[in-house]
């Protein structure tokens, strides 16, 4: 059968960075939040998937499909891009040169939620979307590849990107395989810091998401979760300060087999 294409382009428009210090530390400190306003989601034409974004008034599928929202995003840690930790507020982040991974433990670490009140950061970003299949056959939807554009190559190591649809979470490290430190992981209302089991994409080798029956009337939800990993070596405040004034854009191809 004839493969088709779906692009999913989620964009964090408009990011700028407020940098109080110059220094490199991970976990980019106070007052180095990125501040991401707007995100997106466009489908290319000739495909039988449709998408629309849930927060589009319009409330109609075709080749686009838009979230947009405004908040200040500040560096988190997660195994499974539904539990998000970060640091204690009286943890001391190490001077320039001196980070390593052991440098913060479990005991580092505390729940980060976000508040929902205005002028607070939020620690992770979601775009959440519905997907159709309105073709005659019934398909696989697959991730083929993720693209990060927009920002300084140095910070994009430290972003990750979760594809959510149903029961499957999958979460990506586009950029940059290694090192891959520990991560922050809840079990119960403890923390502590596991490996992470990230999924790879590539034209050949994509990852399924879901699977859509033929002529399906009942949508597909798929939420995208976007953040900056606290326990990755490039989020630092002197990668965070390379943000500043520049646009971060997030494109996930979707490939219907």
């Amino acid at each position: 059968m004839k493969k088709r294409t779906l692009i999913a382009s989620t964009a964090l428009l408009l990011v700028a960075i407020m940098c109080l210090a110059t220094a490199s530390y991970a976990w980019f400190i106070a007052g180095s939040d990125a501040k991401a306003t707007g995100l997106s989601i466009t489908t290319t034409t000739g495909t039988n998937l449709v998408i629309r974004g849930n927060s589009d008034p319009s409330g109609q599928y075709g080749n686009v499909g838009t979230h947009n929202v405004s908040a200040t995003l500040a560096p988190a840690t997660s195994s499974d891009a539904t539990a998000f930790a970060k640091l204690k507020d009286d943890v001391v982040i190490p001077d320039a040169g001196n980070y390593a991974a052991a440098d913060f433990t479990a005991a580092s670490l505390e729940d980060a939620t976000n508040t929902g009140n205005a002028g607070d950061p939020v620690y992770f970003v979601t775009g959440s979307y519905s997907l159709k299949n309105i073709g005659s056959d019934a398909v696989a939807v697959k991730v083929s590849n993720i693209e990060v554009t927009g920002v300084d190559a140095a910070i994009k190591p430290a972003i990750r990107v979760a594809i959510k649809a149903g029961s499957t979470t999958k979460i990506f490290k586009p950029f940059s395989s290694t090192p891959i430190n520990q991560v922050g992981s809840k079990s119960g209302t403890a923390w502590t810091l596991v490996d992470p089991n990230y999924a790879t994409v590539n034209g050949t080798d994509s990852v399924v998401i879901a699977s859509l029956g033929a002529g399906d009337t009942n949508a597909t939800a798929v939420d995208i979760v976007v953040w900056f990993e606290g326990q990755d070596s490039a989020c630092t405040t002197t990668n965070a300060n390379a943000l500043a004034n520049q646009n971060l854009g997030i494109n996930v191809v979707f490939v219907e087999a």
